[in-house]
């Protein structure tokens, strides 16, 4: 019997380069020894498997205990560390896979996923391999720091949850060279990888190889769909041969092409479904074609003498059964019996990504009856070709009855953990219901989920069979998770209420340079890898260090606090700011409570943050400072979400809605009938913010607050104090004093509660149209925002969200552009002739899209207003300006080309998505009121000086007296 032993062995000296940290670091380690262990022997509920490999394994075979597991999932284009080269001999496929940077595929195949696989191991060896590129200064800090390797700790935690009796012996590598075994040993692997191959296998890798060919299975006699099998023709010594591999690739897809759909095309050795096209429609022919082109002129390349005997390029077109797949979970003895594990089923979520696994277990018995015969069916072909051990099997059911096998996983399928879960899940807790979700990318720390989920972990709800955690970015901020995790339900619907739950931080794309979440430093610990992380960046890629601006007290700053905070109250934090950066040139680093802050203006440095590297920043606090109010939406989230965002809302943004004015002249003409045209003093402000309130509104809901013209106390009026309220409560949570603000809470989150309730009865509405039966009889030529998103989505959270973060950008970012532009107006004469000038060409006629886009004086006007009022000191600064720079010049515009010098509405990937329509709004409103009105004056008489809100206004307002054009003349 193997007793479970974790053998650890730490090294500094051996770890760490810098010689000049030795010394200090050595002082922590202790410290940080004692907390990391403590963080290991973390104990969860006891979880007792209803049986282990290790116990199949000696089914029929007295000599199952000589078994090592040797889990690692291989990958076909991206090296994972320097110790685990590709397999040449062994060659994979992977078209559709996303495509990772080494470091998070690390973390999936040789740890995560491994876990996973390897939990119901049973008390016998598993061998996981190390994850850590060479050279990573950070992980060598990170380590003297702690006894052992992070996704080592990550790996005990995950097995420490099983009995000893059923505790696997883990064996970390960091190369398979590492790899030691007995004579009487042999090793069982996931799949077959060249760099395994010196070691004794359970069952010849050649022979496996060709067992998991879905080549393989089309031609076994094992019951299958009808398929056609395309092999490559061509020998090693002509792969290379353009011309020779131009007509074979020709050959090759010819027969797809000319296939009438539906059909299921199956590149041979494809990793999970990353090369199984199932072809319904013509688009999906295309883009199958697009990929299959280039994809088999790979796969042909891969055949050597080493592998051409086992036919790694081919391709296999097989008919299409209606209906759904269940997978067996099987296992074969050495004597070929099979025994069943489990019977799962797929499940989905909203987005159409694979979530894992699911398993009734009251039902399993019959399951088990029902797939009897084309299980022992498969065993016994696999005891034919001398394999035993672990089985999965994919099987549908045809319309005559017949069971057929449509994908054959010959090693432990994903599922395989749920069927030795029944006695944890369903009879001692009464979860009759389970599901397995792998691969799990989360954003967060292991910590952050258990924080989470601590009831439902702590009560057996749910099992983590795999985790590794990850960093990335600079000093590692960015924090994410390669999972595997068990949930139980009493119910389908209660497991899909967890399901969901879970699915709330999940990261559906995990590529190269894309971390999915940005958390701050939590501790002194990741303070120092950070540091020497950041030392190690600046060094390899030159950068210069950042000036600091002279501090009398820089560990805390509080003076340089003090300093601003007196210039937010004096309305002076403008002039404040700019005066620092002529001080002290464009990029300086200050000390404020307790932070260092790193200021810019430098338009190079702007460019790398928003669009060179973009992928490196993220936004730090701003979904839990703007969170309550706005949820999770295109400007609170980073990452995946952050993607899905923007790919939802950007399409509503298209010319075709921009250029409909028509909505916005209802608005128009009630901020116009509450103007005197007399010449009384009125302040335009607080009109202009309500007009784009009431605009957003009704784009957005399809039904404006019309907060011009509602009652005091009405529903919309209650909605827009609400809305006003809670924006303004945003700055006290972004301030560090916010912690002092206790009085506010209760009102801030009744405020936010009223601006959800509103937007929900839309949102509920919009949903319940799209399920109605008289959904395409609106109006020709009504857009309504959500309507449009709801036919993408069905998530009224998200809905809710998407609608709030537009509301919040599409209101404030315009009513601000309109009080400067017409605070300058009022003062500046000669400004308000150029426009009047051009406007009146209209003679009369309200402007269209293409008018507007044509008014060039309207466009300089609102150009030089942006410049002048937001991104203040690098508009004043920036070189591109001139010297007049701070003065109000719209006709500079003429010939001006800024580039980054320019960005009142951001760069990069992050670009307003609503650019154009707050210009086309604001451009209207400006036309439109100058037709109205034929001279504006200033009743106010002082200079402009800033309110801080969401945006930069006016504080006095815009106290204006305008005169209609009736009285002008």
């Amino acid at each position: 019997m193997f007793v479970p032993k974790y053998i650890l062995t730490f090294s500094p000296q051996s770890l760490y380069p810098f010689s000049f940290f030795k010394e200090w670091l050595s002082v922590l380690l202790s410290r940080f020894s004692a907390r990391t262990y403590r963080k290991i022997a973390h104990t969860l509920p006891a979880v007792e498997l209803d049986t282990t490999l290790r116990e199949l394994y000696s089914l029929d075979n007295p000599h199952g205990q000589n078994i090592i597991q040797v889990y690692a999932i291989p990958s076909a284009t991206t090296q994972m560390t320097s110790s685990i080269p590709l397999s040449t001999r062994f060659a994979y496929q992977s078209p559709r896979a996303l495509k990772m940077d080494s470091n998070v595929l690390a973390r999936t195949n040789l740890q995560a996923g491994p876990q996973s696989y390897g939990f119901v191991s049973g008390n016998m060896p598993l061998v996981l391999f190390d994850v850590d590129a060479a050279g990573d200064e950070a992980a060598q800090v990170e380590h003297m720091l702690s006894p052992i390797k992070t996704h080592q700790a990550d790996a005990l935690k995950v097995f420490d949850q099983l009995a000893p009796a059923q505790r696997p012996e883990l064996r970390f590598v960091s190369s398979p060279t590492e790899i030691t075994t007995s004579p009487d040993d042999k090793i069982a692997i996931w799949n077959p990888m060249d760099c395994l191959i010196h070691l004794p296998h359970l069952f010849d890798p050649e022979k496996h190889y060709g067992l998991l060919s879905k080549r393989g299975l089309a031609v076994s006699g094992i019951p299958t769909p009808k398929s056609d099998v395309i092999d490559c023709n061509l020998q090693p010594d002509q792969v290379n041969d353009e011309s020779l591999l131009k007509d074979e690739v020709e050959r090759m897809m010819k027969p797809i092409i000319e296939r009438p759909i539906p059909f299921v095309i199956k590149l041979p050795q494809s990793l999970g479904s990353q090369g199984v096209f199932v072809v319904q429609t013509d688009a999906e022919k295309q883009e199958a074609i697009g990929l299959l082109t280039v994809e088999v002129k790979r796969m042909i390349k891969q055949i050597n003498e080493s592998n051409k005997h086992m036919r790694p390029a081919s391709l296999v077109l097989q008919e299409t059964i209606p209906g759904t797949a269940v997978a067996l979970s099987l296992f074969v003895t050495k004597k070929g019996r099979s025994v069943f594990t489990g019977c799962t089923e797929q499940i989905f979520d909203n987005h159409g990504h694979w979530d894992g696994g699911c398993i009734d277990y009251k039902q399993q018995d019959n399951l088990r009856k029902q797939y009897a015969d084309i299980a022992q069916e498969m065993a016994t072909y696999m005891h034919r070709k001398g394999y035993y051990g672990p089985l999965g099997a994919d099987v549908m059911t045809d319309l005559k009855g017949k069971q057929l096998v449509i994908d054959l996983n010959v090693r432990v399928p994903t599922s395989y953990p749920l069927g030795f879960l029944k006695k944890h899940f369903s009879i001692q807790r009464g979860f009759h219901d389970a599901a397995l979700l792998y691969p799990l990318a989360l954003k967060g720390t292991r910590d952050d989920f258990q924080r989470r989920f601590e009831k439902e972990i702590q009560e057996g709800q749910i099992v983590i069979c795999g985790w590794c955690n990850g960093s990335g970015g600079p000093g590692g901020r960015y924090k994410y998770s390669i999972s595997s995790v068990a949930v139980g339900g009493e119910t389908p619907a209660h497991l899909r209420q967890m399901i969901e739950r879970i699915n709330v931080d999940r990261v559906h794309k995990l590529r190269k340079d894309r971390h999915p979440s940005a958390h701050p430093l939590r501790d002194f610990r990741d303070k120092i890898i950070a540091y020497v992380s950041a030392r190690a960046f600046s060094k390899a890629h030159g950068c210069e260090p950042v000036h600091r601006i002279p501090q009398s007290e820089r560990i805390i700053g509080y003076g340089y606090f003090k300093e601003r905070m007196e210039a937010a109250r004096n309305k002076t934090l403008l002039e404040t700011t700019l005066k620092r950066y002529e001080e002290h040139g464009m990029t300086w680093s200050s000390t404020a409570m307790g932070r260092v802050f790193v200021n810019t203006i430098d338009p190079e440095n702007i460019k790398a943050v928003l669009a060179t590297n973009f992928n490196d920043f993220g936004l730090g606090h701003r979904l839990h400072t703007f969170g309550p109010l706005l949820g999770k939406g295109i400007f609170t989230t980073d990452g995946a979400h952050w993607e899905h965002s923007r790919a939802l809302v950007r399409p509503n943004f298209s010319k075709a809605q921009i250029q409909d004015l028509n909505t916005f002249e209802v608005h128009i003409k009630e901020l116009i009938s509450l103007i005197p045209r007399d010449g009384s003093t009125v302040d335009l402000q607080p009109l202009f913010f309500r007009l784009t309130l009431d605009s957003a509104t009704e784009f957005l809901f399809g039904e404006s607050v019309n907060s011009m013209l509602a009652p005091q106390g009405s529903e919309q009026q209650i909605f827009a104090s609400a809305f006003d309220y809670a924006q303004g409560q945003i700055l006290y949570r972004r301030s560090p004093l916010r912690f002092l603000a206790f009085t506010a809470n209760r009102k801030f989150d009744k405020a936010c509660k009223t601006v959800h309730d509103f937007a929900d009865k839309f949102v509920y509405n919009a949903l319940a149209h799209r399920e109605s039966e008289d959904a395409q009889e609106k109006p020709p030529g009504r857009y309504v925002f959500l309507n449009e998103l709801a036919k993408v989505t069905n998530d009224p959270r998200q809905l809710r969200d998407e609608l709030l973060n537009i509301l919040l950008a599409g209101r404030d970012t315009t009513a601000s552009l309109l009080s400067n532009t017409f605070h300058v107006l009022a003062r500046r004469p000669d400004i308000w002739s150029k426009l009047k000038a051009e406007v009146d060409e209209l003679k009369g006629e309200k402007p269209d899209y293409e008018t507007l886009r044509n008014m060039k004086y309207v466009k300089n006007l609102l150009n030089e207003c942006n410049v002048t009022y937001s991104v203040h000191a690098m508009h004043r600064l920036s070189p591109a300006y001139g010297p007049t720079a701070h003065l109000f010049r719209p006709d500079r515009w003429d010939t001006l080309r800024v580039g980054w010098n320019y960005l009142p509405f951001n760069g990069g990937p992050r670009i307003c998505v609503g650019q154009q329509f707050a210009l086309t709004e604001a451009a209207y409103a400006v036309v439109r009121l100058c037709q109205e009105f034929g001279a504006v004056e200033d009743r106010d008489g002082g200079a402009w000086r800033e309110q801080f809100g969401l945006t930069t206004a006016s504080l006095e307002g815009v106290r204006v007296g305008l005169v209609g054009r009736w009285m002008d003349g």
